[in-house]
């Protein structure tokens, strides 16, 4: 095997714009590819926005049982991420998904046919603590959650123990396009501000404004649980705490916007990555809580202690589908575009990544920008 081969991007010079999972990803993946990494992040840290406010789940396809495309993916890529980040992960929770009986876009039937269709273990259950005059049934599912801290601390020994210059506290501009071979945009929200000042084509997205609550819920100590398939709620646990993750589908969204300068002028802007006791007017916790009361026994007693904001970008028509997917797409001639929501997929993105890459070397010019990549699986 030629040193080519080995290293196939030997003494290239590459930006990556965003410090979340994705990013610290590719920029890994890219270093042992034989890259020369730059890793740019505006924000002071690493893995301190969107990456740090996720709800953890590291997704097997449950969730998206409207979406066969993206659970596959779910499914496919959760293995990878395990062996990418093999400490990260925890099984010493419960985690159960429950099916409406009343507005529900998926029937009990449907939810069956499409986790065998999958080959997704389930096995029907009865939980203590969730009101089952309220469901029409509810699954114990084998499923994971990421543990955010320890994440965090090997990213940060392996970049530590890499040749990637990691650049916090800088904000990327357009300029880099010119001082690198190849610029990766990974930075999930902010991606579509920085191809408008690069004058490059911004994709549709939508831009959710959403809060997640830090709670404590006794009876969910340790468990979580998903009610599908609408507008309800999910509780997840907080790793190594006592506390929950409350997210309710409608709730949890304060605003919804198609253009990120508008999201700027939003008067919830300023809390936009951080964790804060909210002031009334600026939590939705009580809805959230009623939200929850219709399925779990005991939610009136549901504490408050924290919201989390962060800004959410999807695709502006996955409604009807709930469709998630992870694309890497070239918007410029030597700029790629790694987007996707959902951390399990960062190291098929990575990979992705690099694949396309390599393929521009050995072709040059011969993708045009808007050229995409939907990472599939089957």
């Amino acid at each position: 095997m030629s040193s080519a081969e080995v290293v196939p991007l030997a003494g290239v010079r590459i930006a990556v714009v965003g410090g979340g999972v994705f990013g610290c990803t590719a920029a890994l993946d890219l270093d042992l590819a034989g890259a020369i990494v730059d890793l740019y992040e505006a924000a002071p840290t690493i893995l301190d926005r969107a990456s740090r406010r996720n709800l953890m789940r590291l997704h097997r396809g449950y969730h998206y049982p409207r979406s066969v495309n993206t659970a596959r993916l779910a499914r496919d890529v959760a293995p990878g991420f395990e062996r990418f980040y093999p400490t990260a992960t925890s099984y010493d929770h419960d985690h159960y998904y429950a099916i409406a009986a009343e507005g529900s876009r998926t029937s009990v039937d449907d939810f069956v046919q499409f986790c065998d269709d999958l080959g997704l273990p389930y096995e029907p259950a009865t939980p203590d603590f969730l009101r089952h005059e309220a469901l029409d049934a509810t699954f114990l599912v084998d499923e994971a959650y990421i543990d955010y801290e320890r994440l965090k601390g090997v990213i940060e020994r392996r970049l530590a123990r890499s040749n990637v210059a990691v650049k916090t506290g800088v904000r990327a501009t357009p300029l880099v396009m010119d001082t690198y071979d190849y610029v990766v945009l990974a930075g999930y929200a902010a991606t579509n501000s920085f191809l408008s000042s690069a004058s490059l084509p911004v994709p549709r997205r939508r831009l959710d404004i959403c809060e997640v609550c830090v709670v404590r819920c006794p009876p969910l100590v340790g468990r979580s649980v998903v009610v599908l398939d609408g507008p309800f709620v999910s509780l997840v646990p907080l790793p190594r705490t006592d506390l929950s993750l409350l997210y309710h589908v409608d709730k949890s969204v304060h605003r919804r916007y198609d253009d990120l300068a508008a999201v700027e002028k939003d008067r919830l802007a300023r809390l936009l990555g951080g964790t804060i006791r909210a002031e009334p007017e600026s939590t939705n916790f009580e809805a959230m809580r009623r939200g929850a009361e219709e399925f779990v026994i005991g939610a009136q007693h549901i504490e408050y202690l924290a919201s989390a904001f962060e800004l959410r970008s999807v695709l502006a028509d996955s409604f009807d589908t709930d469709a998630r997917p992870t694309e890497v797409t070239w918007v410029g001639p030597n700029v790629l575009m790694l987007f996707s929501g959902k951390i399990s997929t960062c190291v098929a993105g990575a990979t992705c990544v690099r694949e396309m890459l390599i393929q521009d070397l050995r072709a040059p010019s011969t993708m045009a920008p808007l050229h995409s990549q939907r990472i599939a699986t089957h």
